[in-house]
């Protein structure tokens, strides 16, 4: 029945009541609309901005972002382990990642890397190591070890390539073992 009629069979003091019950009723949850946007709009968005120390969507810790100087710490001659490259290609063959946070996010739980993606394009991805386990051993390594972080670049190589890229090339772009602040590798997909 349309408020309308029913509050036309009402007594005029009845319909009177009625439709100030009915204002009251839309006031107050206008009330609480308005209260809900104004401590929506104060709250911050969750979404970490640079320098933040938030936790990220999977529970990651956001680190303040370092910039990559310009001065020589960037490379794209550093030499792998073809061994270490292989081991990284199988590890990310047994996670089995169906999206690529899935790869990033078992190299944090696991311990040994802290990747974040930088670019995310078709044919090209950057991804950054916040924390390299590999720089941490090489500093260690013997002589006759070449540098660079291989298991590194063939995890995220072969997490591309279960991924559906069985094309995908990865070189590490910048290395903390040459100065760097960050690893960073560049994937691409032809």
């Amino acid at each position: 029945m349309p408020a309308g009629l029913a509050l036309s069979l009402l007594r005029p003091s009845q319909a009177s009541e009625a439709s100030i019950f009915l204002i009251v009723g839309g006031l107050i949850v206008l009330g609480v609309v308005l209260v809900l946007v104004v401590i929506r709009s104060v709250l911050p968005s969750g979404r970490p901005e640079r320098g933040d120390r938030r936790k990220g969507a999977l529970g990651r810790e956001l680190r303040r972002t370092p910039d990559l100087p310009e001065n020589g710490a960037r490379t794209a001659a550093i030499r792998f382990s073809q061994r270490d490259v292989e081991r990284g290609r199988k590890a990310a063959r047994r996670v089995a990642p169906r999206q690529l946070e899935d790869a990033l996010d078992h190299a944090v739980r696991s311990g040994w890397a802290e990747p974040r993606i930088l670019l995310l394009m078709q044919e090209r991805t950057v991804l950054r190591n916040y924390r390299c386990d590999e720089c941490e051993r090489d500093k260690r390594a013997a002589a006759n070890e070449p540098p660079g972080c291989g298991f590194n670049a063939g995890y995220f190589q072969g997490a591309f390539e279960r991924l559906g890229a069985h094309k995908a090339r990865v070189r590490e772009t910048a290395c903390r073992r040459f100065g760097a602040p960050v690893c960073e590798f560049e994937v691409v997909t032809p």
